[in-house]
């Protein structure tokens, strides 16, 4: 389920600044200046959903690793593109060719 917060644009900073306001069952992202708010999936550890994500976060990182082409990571991370979009995928494949967002690590 997807909750839309507001109407209005937000900038990452706006974003920062009320994240500790934010309701703790959902979590949250800024796509194109807007907040959105989704229950996370992967709560249930031994969830299917969990379980497939698992599967694949293995899988792309022995692929990586084994060819040097570049880093993967999994949730919670955000993935800053401008400062209307910051992004926080279940798991995040960073090729050395790309260009390279910044990472920060949630607590």
């Amino acid at each position: 389920m997807e909750l839309l917060i507001e109407e209005e644009k937000y900038t990452v900073e706006d974003f920062r600044k009320m994240e500790d306001d934010l309701d703790r069952g959902f979590f949250y992202e800024l796509i194109d200046g807007q907040i959105i708010g989704r229950k996370p999936e992967h709560l249930n550890k031994e969830s299917q959903y969990h379980k497939v994500e698992r599967k694949i976060y293995v899988a792309l990182m022995k692929y990586t690793i084994m060819r040097g082409l570049g880093d993967v990571f999994s949730s919670p991370v955000d993935v800053y593109f401008d400062e209307l979009n910051l992004y926080q995928p279940d798991i995040f494949l960073s090729i050395k060719i790309n260009l390279k967002p910044h990472l920060e690590a949630r607590d």
